[in-house]
């Protein structure tokens, strides 16, 4: 037994009522298909989704040239790829979980080149406005970030004792405004020791359940 279903074109709108925020998808194409051995219980069955997007708007940053492509098979769902144009950088994640009792996972997901004031201030906005000087001047420079995880389980205690990785962050030209909360920790680190200014940073760290290590 095999199902298709193509959605093409349209303007899709998610708002979440209580914190005041929208997903937008401009341009939409969704493919999905269904396939199942046989119609006796237990036959093996899987679902194949791939979505694009022209454009897609959250927590007011856009992404562009969006692909999703997800696959079902039995006990395991797959992120075989979600990628995605931002500015000048972009976007690429990968994942996998079983739904056994263990559930256990493992994703990737890389971040290259995201500007500080473009992309990473909005986000910083929503869940940590102290942090983020959002009525400040002077923001400039990237941010890349990479990660490799693995672990079982969904909830806080079972990621605490399982969660496994490596992780990298990079800070390119960062300037930060002169009277965040920020700037002197970046002064602190800097090569110069300018307040607001950090010429580069790079940083491996290590996951080991639930403890980072930084390498």
């Amino acid at each position: 037994l095999s199902l298709s279903l193509t959605l093409r074109g349209g303007h899709v709108v998610f708002i979440d009522e209580d914190r005041h925020e929208q997903i937008e998808a401009f341009g939409i194409e969704l493919q999905s298909e269904f396939h199942r051995e046989a119609l006796e219980a237990g036959a093996a069955k899987s679902a194949d989704v791939q979505l694009e997007a022209e454009r897609l708007t959250v927590l007011g940053v856009s992404l562009e040239d969006v692909r999703v492509s997800l696959r079902a098979h039995d006990d395991r769902l797959e992120l075989r790829q979600a990628v995605a144009q931002l500015g000048g950088g972009s976007v690429r994640a990968s994942g996998a979980l079983e739904f056994t009792e263990a559930s256990a996972w493992s994703g990737a997901i890389e971040l290259k080149r995201m500007g500080l004031e473009a992309h990473v201030r909005p986000v910083v906005a929503v869940f940590f406005p102290v942090l983020s000087g959002a009525d400040e001047e002077g923001l400039a420079g990237t941010v890349s970030f990479s990660a490799q995880l693995r672990g079982e389980g969904l909830e806080a205690d079972a990621l605490s004792r399982s969660l496994h990785g490596q992780a990298q962050l990079g800070l390119h030209g960062v300037q930060l405004p002169a009277n965040s909360v920020l700037s002197k920790v970046a002064g602190a680190l800097s090569e110069t020791g300018a307040p607001g200014n950090l010429d580069a940073l790079e940083i491996d760290a290590a996951v080991r359940r639930g403890w980072v290590r930084i390498e």
